[in-house]
């Protein structure tokens, strides 16, 4: 189940953070790509179930960055700052840090229709059938 939330997690993320043609900015250094040739790129490491599936932990990135120089964590964290607000970097770190978050099948599957329909909202909206 986690295996497929990430797929449609994934696609939302692309598809949120390009635009009506399909291109969008990496979040850590400014490449324009396509959202199907971008990663899906996590600040903090998907290994933090708290934050592995909030949208604000997650951004459009180029394979170089999020790939070869390993997310760029301190662009990223500085990007997301920019985006949502100072501290936010570090909010997201403190609550990756907790303990005692455990996801059942069905909170899985409510999450899976979520990101399914947003992907379907934005092909629709952005022409991408």
């Amino acid at each position: 189940m986690k295996g497929n939330l990430d797929k449609w997690f994934s696609l939302f993320i692309r598809l949120r953070d390009s635009d009506d043609d399909g291109f969008g900015h990496c979040i850590t250094c400014e490449k324009r790509v396509f959202w199907k040739e971008a990663d899906a790129g996590h600040f903090i490491s998907r290994t933090y179930l708290n934050t592995r599936f909030m949208p604000e932990n997650v951004n459009l990135q180029c394979k170089g960055c999020n790939g070869f120089r390993a997310g760029e964590q301190y662009k990223h964290g500085i990007a997301i700052n920019r985006l949502h607000g100072e501290g936010t970097a570090d909010k997201l770190w403190l609550k990756a840090q907790r303990t005692g978050t455990k996801w059942d099948r069905i909170r899985y599957q409510i999450q899976i229709e979520h990101y399914k329909n947003c992907v379907q909202d934005f092909r629709e909206q952005k022409g991408m059938g």
